[in-house]
């Protein structure tokens, strides 16, 4: 009798399908958790401006908001991914309506999504808006709008 060597043909098709079926559910779950990451990256930048924006509009008066713009400068860019953008009331108003926006590019896996953090009375009130689907069970503190 002969020694067999290697793997029958079977077998190797065995393992591909093992390996199709794994990829069938990883590759999905991968590219949702990407699309989670993204978002909360440009979410936390956005709350991370927020203090700033407060602070600048605590501390400074007249026509501070136009201030805080220019002072933003190249941070209008959150890297490769978003853009911001800082709108709000005229001066001599209140800080009511004043609006941060993160806006995602086309660089990014959830393109044309926008989160915008809206200042009432009280806080800071963030909604988001979006054509992609993901599962956003895992964002907190952000309602779809």
């Amino acid at each position: 009798m002969k020694k067999q060597q290697g793997f029958s043909l079977i077998e190797l098709l065995i393992v591909v399908g093992i390996i199709a079926a794994l990829s069938a559910i990883a590759v999905p779950a991968y590219v949702n958790k990407q699309k989670i990451a993204e978002f909360n990256s440009g979410l936390a930048s956005g709350r991370a401006l927020l203090t700033r924006l407060d602070l600048y509009l605590d501390e400074n008066s007249g026509d501070s908001l136009n201030k805080f713009k220019k002072a933003l400068g190249d941070a209008k860019n959150l890297g490769e991914l978003a853009t911001v953008k800082v709108s709000g009331p005229k001066e001599g108003e209140d800080d009511k309506g004043t609006e941060l926006k993160v806006s995602f590019n086309n660089n990014s896996s959830i393109n044309g999504t926008e989160i915008t953090f809206e200042k009432n009375k009280l806080a800071w009130v963030c909604k988001y808006t979006t054509k992609e689907t993901f599962d956003d069970g895992d964002i907190k503190g952000c309602k779809k709008a």
